[in-house]
């Protein structure tokens, strides 16, 4: 076991950090590690700091450090649980496919250094989930809406930013959807069973249309689309599933997706008022273009 609770190597001098087998690799509250390379065969627990400059391979990192990434791809196998990420010089924080709970990021802050409108670093989420918690600090929705939006590539994004190849070449029918979990009053209570706080920007890989980030379309997701295109709504939980600041007929196309691609047949949904007609008139049509198929 290596236990860090000072400074270990200095700046001009990272080394290479790693442990095999059941080698374990702690570094405590204080402690900093600045490595080339990051490899560890079991989760590194990190109250601390920890740099890496070249990447590496890790099964996972936890605890209520900081990690920065300035070069090189970190691959996990599982997702990781610290206060900050921090990613600059072209370097990706890649989360192994997963799609369960070990395999959410929680963390507190994000950060990915700019260059122009663009990002010099990636988040790449696959099929897992993120989760930052702004608890007693600032609602980053809007930053990381952003990042989400450069990230992937069928948005018109560059891949860099926060993204998931899985989306982007994988099944038809999913996107990341980003939800402010406080300006919902802390209604999604987990994402893929691990609980997430109230005051959370939460960044979900599911269908389009998972309005409430249940990882299902149902007849809840198309009355929370109705709401939103009646009352003019912007956000993913109430319907605008391409982040264009509006929900129309376009939503309604992508939320029929979403749901085509679950199988089975449209659900019926609540359409109360005028506002509620152009919406039903596109559910009725592309119901009827299901059945032709």
């Amino acid at each position: 076991m290596l236990e860090v609770s000072g400074s270990v190597s200095t700046v001009n001098a990272p080394a290479a950090l790693g442990a095999t087998g059941t080698g374990l690799i702690d570094i405590d509250a204080g402690g900093l590690f600045r490595a080339t390379t990051l490899n560890s065969a079991t989760t590194i627990t990190n109250d601390g700091a920890i740099s890496t400059t070249a990447g590496g391979a890790i099964n996972g990192l936890t605890g209520t450090g900081n990690i920065t990434v300035s070069g090189g791809t970190v691959a996990s196998a599982n997702g990781i649980t610290q206060s900050s990420l921090t990613l600059s010089g072209g370097a990706i924080m890649d989360i192994a496919t997963n799609g369960a709970a070990s395999g959410v990021t929680k963390i507190k802050a994000i950060n990915i250094a700019t260059s122009g409108p663009g990002y010099v670093g990636k988040l790449e989420l696959r099929n897992n989930d993120l989760i930052v918690d702004y608890t007693a600090s600032t609602n980053p929705y809007a930053t990381v809406l952003a990042m989400v939006k450069a990230g992937l590539t069928s948005l018109g994004g560059n891949g860099t930013g926060i993204g998931s190849s899985t989306v982007d070449s994988g099944p038809a029918g999913t996107r990341l959807g980003v939800v402010d979990n406080g300006a919902i009053s802390g209604s999604i209570p987990n994402l893929s069973g691990a609980p997430a706080p109230a005051q959370s920007v939460l960044v979900k890989y599911t269908w389009l249309g998972d309005a409430n980030l249940d990882g299902v379309v149902d007849g809840t997701d198309y009355a929370l689309t109705d709401t939103g295109f009646g009352s003019g709504g912007n956000r993913w939980n109430i319907g605008d599933y391409n982040y264009s600041g509006t929900v129309d007929g376009t939503d309604y196309s992508l939320i029929d997706t979403g749901f085509g691609s679950q199988s089975g047949a449209l659900p019926e949904p609540a359409c109360v008022g005028i506002l509620g007609v152009l919406g039903c008139g596109l559910l009725r049509r592309s119901r009827r273009r299901h059945r032709r198929a």
